[in-house]
């Protein structure tokens, strides 16, 4: 299996933390996997170029990680065992706590926030999803059009990002978009908690 574990604009304001997960990170066994990042580029041009990358040298999986994002060791492994289309992780720190971003099939305009009723209860299928971690099967963007991301306009005129967009035109062309409530993803300070000048554990 070749996985593609990605992260746009890495730099240091998220060093320490995005490396402190990144470092204690266990892979699926027999697994071959290429860290990369960007500079100088907006995410969505960002995540372009990694998925171009992933569909030229026949990756399995893409992961599309936010560049101050946190999980425990075995994270990685849960989502690719969860052998989805696209499965996100959740957001416990960045959106309010125990709340992760989703569209709903019936109001696929409004970015709703899932309430903490799901927490801990697995997989759940949803019409679109953003999270610190997203991992995407290869195949599913040979199914799309490019540009895989880029930011839509909703019937209000408001910007709807890149990764939103992108899972709707997915789910219409037939791919399973989910997310998995026993995946919390940290965001800043990647698993870490800054405590008095001091980086300490939140897990």
């Amino acid at each position: 299996m070749k996985i593609l574990f990605t992260t746009p604009h890495f730099n240091e304001w998220c060093h320490i933390a995005f490396a402190y997960s990144l470092v204690k990170t266990r892979w699926p066994k027999g697994s071959s996997v290429n860290v990369v990042s960007c500079v100088g580029s907006s995410c969505a041009k960002a995540n372009r170029m990694f998925v171009e990358m992933a569909l030229k040298d026949n990756y399995d999986y893409v992961i599309l990680t936010a560049n101050d994002a946190g999980w425990k060791p075995d994270d990685i492994c849960k989502l690719i065992d969860d052998n989805k289309d696209v499965v996100s992780g959740w957001s416990g720190v960045h959106y309010p706590p125990f709340h992760v971003k989703v569209f709903t099939e019936m109001d696929r305009e409004n970015v709703l926030l899932k309430l903490k009723g799901s927490i801990g209860t697995g997989l759940e299928k949803v019409y679109s999803a953003s999270s610190e971690i997203t991992a995407y099967k290869v195949d599913v963007f040979r199914k799309i059009k490019p540009p895989w991301f880029s930011g839509i306009l909703n019937k209000r005129g408001e910007v709807v990002a890149d990764d939103f967009s992108f899972a709707c035109r997915a789910y219409d062309a037939g791919v399973e978009i989910w997310v998995d409530w026993d995946v919390p993803i940290r965001h800043h300070a990647g698993g870490l908690l800054s405590y008095k000048g001091e980086l300490v554990p939140q897990i």
